[in-house]
């Protein structure tokens, strides 16, 4: 809880000024400290949790907070890890996490074929049918694990920061 206390006209004006800023700055700020709380106390986890379930170095280190939202009482975090296969980009972890469906995969040149080693040999397909993965919900649940953690960290840098405004 904050308690001002005014004693002259001159410090109402005052105080009614730097509410304003504060306000004009509030969603910005929020944005700023959710990113950071989420950044220090949730992905450090999550990459913790990739490790242990054998995601690759490379889809580790680029997994990154890509966006936040914040809405009237809740917030929604935006992890993305893209990783480079070939001349392609696609969000790898998106796959992990939600899984995927048995599926036909073939190279995007009709003239072209895949390629990758399988028991210490290359192996060659103009296209094949690959079985689906069971999503992990990696992401998902460290995020529901820590929300309540994120919530008081959150709270608490913003009170820090409402309070070096109006001081």
């Amino acid at each position: 809880m904050i308690t001002v206390e005014i004693t002259k006209l001159t410090d109402y004006g005052k105080f009614r000024s730097k509410l304003r800023v504060a306000r004009l700055q509030l969603a910005t700020v929020q944005k700023q400290i959710l990113r950071e709380t989420v950044e220090k106390f949730l992905l450090p986890k999550i990459r913790t949790k990739m490790a242990q379930a054998n995601y690759g170095r490379d889809i580790i280190a680029s997994t990154i907070v890509s966006d936040v939202f914040i809405f009237e009482e809740t917030f929604q975090v935006i992890i993305k890890s893209e990783v480079l296969s070939g001349d392609a980009s696609f969000d790898i972890v998106r796959f992990r996490e939600f899984g995927t469906k048995r599926h036909f995969i073939e190279p995007k040149d009709p003239d072209g074929v895949l390629s990758w080693i399988q028991d210490g040999e290359r192996v060659y397909s103009k296209g094949h049918w690959v079985s689906g993965i069971v999503g992990l919900n990696l992401i998902k649940d460290t995020i529901t694990e820590e929300r309540e953690n994120i919530q008081k960290e959150f709270q608490r840098r913003e009170e820090q920061w409402f309070k070096s405004v109006i001081a």
